[in-house]
């Protein structure tokens, strides 16, 4: 076995970053949670996501993203699915962080808690709310549209 070149060492344009995403999906309003940006693309929408650095498991990367960007303790007994594949979007420019783009696990968690929520002060979302699928797919980056529905596609969710 090869060791991974760092991300640091390689050409931007050769490589996907590994992340997951967690979609919190309320059963009593039928809504999901999303952040709005502080980070470019500053002023969208999207999902609590992060990288899986080296050794990480994916799933407790998704509960740590989920607790850092919200706020939010998840159990595992939260879990409702998990994508069977990985899904990936491309980045309009290469960087040498992300490289070409990211590929991404997703998760998607049950939350019955308080419908009200404290953003963190440390965060790189300025809000947090609850929203249609619909509205987050509208409301997110143009490079991260064709991933959000190929995920909702995937999971069947009846909750537009």
């Amino acid at each position: 076995m090869t060791e991974r070149e760092a991300p640091q060492n390689r050409a931007a344009d050769t490589f996907f970053r590994a992340g997951v995403v967690a979609v919190l999906y309320n059963p009593k309003t039928t809504r999901v949670l999303a952040g709005k940006r502080t980070k470019p693309p500053s002023g969208t929408w999207q999902f609590p996501q992060g990288g899986i650095e080296d050794g990480q498991d994916p799933f407790q990367t998704a509960l740590t993203e989920v607790y850092e960007e919200t706020g939010i303790e998840l159990s595992a007994s939260s879990l409702l699915k998990t994508s069977l594949d990985w899904i990936s979007y491309e980045l309009p420019e290469p960087t040498k962080f992300h490289g070409r783009g990211q590929t991404q696990k997703w998760f998607v968690f049950a939350y019955e808690g308080p419908a009200e929520l404290q953003n963190p002060s440390d965060n790189e979302f300025t809000e947090l709310a609850w929203m249609t699928p619909a509205k987050v797919i509208a409301s997110t980056a143009a490079f991260r549209k064709a991933a959000y529905h190929q995920f909702f596609e995937e999971f069947e969710i009846n909750f537009w």
